[in-house]
């Protein structure tokens, strides 16, 4: 497009897009709290089993939309643009008659109408609900995708996990577990309350432990007051003396994880924290469990380290030279 089109132009696309963006919002916005409502009343299982399902039905709503209408393919080669629909060729792909009705038609948008019928404006703006279902359902499926990868990882540990006690009750030196401690292995949820307690499995002496205390009042890992070497002990013993408040998930993630990477606890450590109820959330009084501490890993993994992190990698670095 010339340069006086695109000046006089593009400013008629953005606002149209802008009322696109805010119908896709307000529905975006319900089906994520669907998601996020029913994952407080379900198992990890079946979360993981929901989101699939999701999945797969979102990527069937995208592939008709696509076999309809091609051009809006369009559309989501671009949306990682702000000005989508314009910095995209889809109005170029338009024949005559259906650029002058983008360019030139009226659009006087209303959300409650067009939740009745999505295809209301089609007629003035062909192709607006084929746009709509396009972003919606990206969007939606992008969302779905994070969340099924943060579910597998929590339902492997969680498998793996379950061996390790098969495994470790088969031992001779494991006293036999009686038939109502039988009854609750059944249930993920009483997992910890078997004869097999979950450890960290650490070999920390004094001064590594001391030094962690360090570590964590440094950053700030925890609320209220500065962490003592009685606390941090009780708690890598699984024996809280009393449960402590994480001020941020991410920095108390990244702390288990570094040492877990290093060899220091054991790789299942996310569940050890969770089945022995070790700490409070930071907004309320809740324990966190395996949702909270796989999310704040995923963000760890996922974002750049900032200055707390690389603090922590810090003092983590000189627990070897503390070892006996």
């Amino acid at each position: 497009m010339n340069n006086s089109w695109h000046n006089h132009l593009e400013p008629v696309i953005n606002s149209k897009q802008k009322i696109i963006d805010s119908f896709v919002n307000s529905v975006l916005n319900l089906l994520i709290d669907r998601i996020e409502r029913t994952a407080k009343g379900a198992s990890n299982e079946f979360m993981a089993n929901f989101l699939d399902k999701e999945f797969a039905k979102t990527i069937e709503i995208l592939t008709n939309v696509y076999i309809e209408s091609p051009i809006v393919e369009e559309i989501k080669r671009n949306l990682d643009k702000p000005d989508y629909i314009w910095d995209s060729l889809f109005i170029e792909c338009l024949n005559r008659e259906e650029k002058h009705k983008w360019f030139h038609n009226t659009l006087d948008a209303n959300i409650k109408d067009f939740k009745q019928n999505n295809t209301i404006y089609d007629n003035d703006h062909p192709y607006f609900s084929q746009i709509y279902n396009v972003v919606l359902y990206e969007k939606y499926a992008k969302h779905l995708l994070n969340k099924i990868k943060k579910y597998r990882v929590i339902c492997s540990m969680e498998k793996e996990d379950l061996l390790r006690i098969i495994s470790k009750s088969e031992q001779p030196k494991i006293e036999s577990i009686t038939n109502e401690s039988v009854e609750q292995t059944k249930s993920e949820d009483n997992i910890a309350s078997s004869t097999i307690p979950l450890k960290f499995e650490h070999s920390f002496n004094k001064q590594q432990i001391e030094l962690l205390v360090k570590c964590v009042n440094k950053v700030r890992i925890f609320k209220g007051g500065k962490v003592t070497y009685e606390q941090l002990k009780s708690i890598f013993d699984c024996q809280p003396i009393t449960p402590l408040q994480s001020s941020n998930n991410r920095l108390l993630a990244s702390f288990f994880n570094q040492l877990s990477n290093r060899g220091y606890i054991t790789k299942n450590w996310q569940i050890v924290i969770a089945k022995n109820h070790l700490f409070l959330s930071p907004k309320k009084k809740d324990f966190l469990n395996q949702n909270d501490i796989a999310t704040a890993l995923h963000d760890v993994l996922n974002c750049k380290n900032n200055e707390k992190s690389e603090e922590i990698t810090h003092y983590i670095r000189n627990l070897k030279s503390l070892s006996e």
